[in-house]
């Protein structure tokens, strides 16, 4: 059987990126990975799958804002029963800014 790393679609990285997002979380989302496919994520609260809000997102020194949106969840495998794994993508209001974002993930 393949591992999760090579069921993935897009390969994951481990970048200085903090995600603010009040929706989600009180303070600042710290990815747990990080592919072209979005932000993979701890949360305390189930999200629901397609919701969307405002948000920060620092990559590295550079800040970004726009929105992300929740593309689907999991319960945590860790042993804590109330938090939960969720994958995030971001998405800017501009064109100029989401190339930036792209090339600074």
């Amino acid at each position: 059987m393949a591992s999760g790393a090579d069921q993935r679609q897009h390969t994951h990285y481990k970048l200085p990126v903090l995600i603010e997002a009040p929706e989600f979380a009180n303070d600042w989302l710290r990815p747990e990975g990080i592919s072209l496919g979005g932000f993979m994520v701890n949360l305390q609260s189930e999200p629901t799958v397609g919701m969307a809000t405002e948000c920060s997102t620092r990559v590295d020194k550079e800040a970004f804002s726009g929105k992300v949106s929740v593309a689907w969840v999991k319960g945590d495998l860790s042993n804590d029963e109330l938090a939960w794994n969720a994958e995030l993508l971001f998405r800017s209001p501009d064109d100029e800014q989401e190339e930036a974002f792209e090339k600074a993930v």
